[in-house]
């Protein structure tokens, strides 16, 4: 074979890889490819701590799932869904995954916090109201002239814990009393010592307590199983801006993409958020640590499985319909304001439109923390 042969066919050769790298780009990475420079946008979540429950949003960062959108998104710890809230309607964030309540209220004429939810991270409702396992409260009655905890009084766990208490037969202004317990140990040593009866608080938070080896049961609740959980939200500015099209379809398939790969190897995306987010990594027994974040990690994780839907990040309009239905029933909105106004799958589809098999299996060979 002469030279000039040879190097032709190694030409033909680099031109055919630089062709598959291109395509693999394109259809993975787009934004990457194109050359663009990312999008810097601001994410605000509902963990002071940015503890392990929010490792589906520390995978989609780490992985490179928002880079392959062209977006450089910083994840911001808020104080809650309420202040998460109002961080967004007062332009500091551009999104939000906080509850829905925060988002319905913001609609009501005197408050005119325009808010639209784009995609469901938590299909289910993820506040409940609990007692130690072995506690005499055996419904939301029995918690008249009782203290009742809460993560703080700015969360969700206090105003929506209220509304699940009062549709349950009591006032939670007059018949109970509330205290600011945090999460963690903290509010574990509260329940624990008797300085409160009850908590409000987040699924993630009883699998916490489960860790602390502290036993506790939910108390009987039923609307709270009917209500679906935090979504991802934008203003009404924001996303009726054709320029954030692009911003609002990525975050959405990236959070997509993010829990594919969680559900598919939830020991790396544990493990991915110790590197990320050092203040969680365990100084101990890595082993018992590991097992412990499952739990809590899991929890959230495998909630959401709970119900079927036929696209992830979707869910009808009729359970918000609920939501608002339940919030006007127990008089913490006046009005029922038109709920396509402040939900939209429009983009739905977008969102979806990735390989699940590839995301799948890059999360069993993944190794990178």
């Amino acid at each position: 074979m002469s030279n000039r042969t040879s190097k032709s066919i190694e030409l033909k050769g680099l031109i055919g890889q630089i062709f598959l790298i291109g395509v693999t780009c394109l259809l993975f990475a787009p934004g990457i490819c194109h050359g663009q420079e990312l999008k810097k946008v601001i994410l605000g979540i509902t963990a002071q701590g940015n503890d392990v429950s929010m490792a589906v949003n520390t995978v989609a960062k780490a992985v490179g799932f928002f880079k392959e959108e062209g977006l450089d998104v910083e994840i911001q710890p808020c104080a809650g869904s309420n202040d998460a809230a109002k961080q967004l309607g007062a332009g500091r964030i551009q999104f939000s995954i906080h509850d829905l309540a925060p988002t319905i209220k913001g609609w009501e004429p005197e408050i005119g916090m325009h808010l639209v939810s784009v995609y469901t991270v938590y299909t289910y409702n993820v506040v409940k109201v609990g007692v130690l396992k072995d506690s005499p409260i055996k419904k939301v009655t029995d918690l008249k002239g009782k203290t009742v905890g809460c993560v703080n009084f700015g969360s969700v766990t206090y105003s929506l814990g209220k509304l699940l208490i009062k549709s349950g037969g009591i006032d939670p202004d007059k018949d109970i009393s509330w205290v600011d317990v945090g999460s963690g140990a903290q509010a574990a040593a509260a329940l624990r010592s008797g300085r409160i009866d009850a908590i409000s608080t987040s699924d993630t938070q009883f699998a916490a307590f489960n860790n602390l080896e502290l036993q506790t049961r939910l108390l009987d609740i039923p609307i709270a199983e009917k209500l679906c959980g935090n979504s991802l939200t934008v203003t009404e500015s924001y996303f009726k801006d054709p320029d954030n099209k692009a911003a609002i379809i990525g975050v959405g398939r990236a959070l997509a993409k993010a829990t594919v790969f969680s559900l598919a190897n939830p020991e790396a995306a544990v493990k991915i958020h110790w590197k990320l987010v050092p203040t969680t990594a365990p100084t101990g027994n890595k082993d018992e640590a590991l097992r412990k974040d499952l739990n809590m990690f899991g929890t959230r994780l495998f909630g959401s499985m709970k119900k079927k839907y036929p696209t992830w990040g979707w869910v009808s309009k009729e359970e918000w319909e609920t939501y608002r239905d339940f919030m006007f029933a127990q008089a913490s909105i006046k009005t029922k304001q038109d709920i396509n106004k402040m939900f939209s799958d429009q983009y739905n589809k977008e969102m979806n439109d990735f390989d699940e098999a590839y995301i799948k299996k890059m999360a069993k060979d993944y190794k990178d923390y």
